[in-house]
């Protein structure tokens, strides 16, 4: 049996189309190093490609051997953890809410929550390796589509800006979508790969796109979170070895300027910047401040009063003057005690550090660079909420996975979750395609 022969009995015993590719260049290959070693032996060419062949084995056998490996397979624990957690979060909310005896987000939030799942579980089946493929194309229209939609359909609340109204039914938080870019800028990344210093200089001029919906939000907070998020997955990049660039010395470049990038930002700031957006900065910066510290101070009471198990009587009285429980992990501390709490958050962690530990050790760079990116959304979202609800720092407007209220912040959680998901079920399948050689070898000192 010659190789074309030997190749198409095999794949026909392949059920995922998807890696017959990859497959197909594993055994060539393969055969192609045999064919040369019995070609030096002293064989004619036919013969030593017919014995390379023949030494593959049967192509029955070998394709059903290589089709228990080379197909989807879905993490089920990790998306039962997941459906645990949301439930657990309706559920805390429920009797938080009854408790109180206000009913003011339980049934939008279990609705929120449901459609979250569902987006997680159909993101999950979409390959994300197409991201890769069409990302500059992507994160161009998601930063025009978000721009334009501020500029001519954007509403005010509260002072800011950054909700656009979609035909004066829904209404979509700007400030959350804008970090489903950060995977698509990941991605970006992943396109120069083998390139030299330049590959730098387009990295830091993708963030760009990035940016400029966090400035049509008029938000210089979200400005900064974008430029030190896209930091950090392009120091994640160098560290991986894809550009022929001097990686210490570029790392030491990109964390320096990760660590200007904030003083800068107080300084543009307290020059030109109004008088809320300083009172900002300085309650941000300094939580304890006198002039600021009158909501941090309240949080750290209330979790000061609270209890290992059970409620605190205390806690449960200062919070029940509340008008809302967007501040949910306060509550659950106050009415259900610390261990409960750290139950919660902590399967929330082992969550995200399964997904991130399977991202993490993918073999194709591609879902291992989009893995970290959105962990580290992720994670932002949580350590933010979670301080604030603690009282370390200046609480904030942020959604917390499986905590949150919104739409916005369900459906951010749901593609995200659904991205480590589809990384998960296609890390036997997708493989990466090689960088091409350059003439110059690759410095990491």
């Amino acid at each position: 049996m010659d190789r074309k022969g030997y190749l198409e009995v095999l794949e026909e015993q392949i059920r995922c189309k998807k890696a017959i590719p990859f497959i197909q260049k594993e055994l060539e290959d393969h055969i192609e190093d045999q064919k040369m070693a019995y070609l030096a032996s002293g064989m004619t060419e036919y013969e030593a490609e017919e014995a390379a062949v023949e030494q593959m084995g049967d192509p029955v056998a070998a394709g059903m051997e290589l089709d228990q490996v080379h197909r989807p397979k879905m993490a089920w624990g990790m998306i039962g953890l997941a459906g645990a957690l949301y439930f657990a979060g309706f559920l805390v909310r429920f009797l938080v809410e009854a408790a109180l005896g206000v009913d003011f987000l339980s049934a939008k939030v279990g609705a929120s929550y449901l459609f979250s799942f569902m987006i997680m579980i159909g993101v999950c089946f979409w390959d994300y390796s197409r991201i890769g493929k069409w990302a500059r194309e992507l994160t161009i229209l998601a930063s025009v589509v978000l721009v334009l939609g501020i500029g001519f359909g954007g509403n005010v609340i509260n002072g800011s800006s950054g909700w656009v109204s979609l035909g004066g039914i829904v209404t979509v938080n700007v400030r959350i979508l804008i970090f489903l870019m950060i995977p698509l800028y990941a991605a970006v990344l992943y396109q120069y790969r083998g390139q030299g210093y330049g590959s730098i200089g387009k990295g830091l001029l993708w963030t760009v796109p990035l940016v400029l919906p966090a400035i049509a939000c008029g938000s210089f907070y979200l400005v900064l979170w974008m430029m030190l998020l896209c930091l950090l997955i392009l120091v994640y990049a160098v560290s991986r070895g894809w550009y022929q660039i001097k990686k210490k010395r570029t790392i030491g470049g990109l964390a320096l300027m990760g660590c200007l990038l904030p003083s800068l930002s107080v300084g543009y700031l307290w020059v030109f910047g109004a008088t809320y957006q300083k009172e900002r900065a300085l309650a941000i910066l300094s939580p304890f401040h006198s002039e600021t510290n009158e909501t941090v101070r309240f949080f750290r009471t209330v979790v000061s009063d609270s209890r290992f198990v059970g409620g605190s009587t205390e806690a449960i009285n200062m919070l029940a003057s509340g008008e809302r429980t967007e501040d949910l992990l306060t509550y659950l501390l106050s009415f259900y005690g610390i261990l409960v709490t750290v139950l919660l958050v902590g399967m929330m962690a082992v969550l995200l550090g399964v997904l991130f530990h399977h991202a993490a050790r993918q073999k194709n760079q591609l879902g291992r660079m989009m893995g970290f990116a959105c962990m580290v959304v992720l994670a932002r979202q949580i350590l933010v909420y979670t301080s604030g609800c603690l009282g370390l720092t200046m609480p904030q407007n942020v959604y917390c996975p499986f905590l949150g209220s919104g739409g916005s912040g369900a459906l951010m959680t749901g593609v995200l979750l659904g991205i480590l998901l589809s990384i998960y079920r296609y890390q036997n399948v997708i493989s990466d395609v090689k960088i091409r050689k350059k003439s110059r070898q690759q410095t990491t000192e």
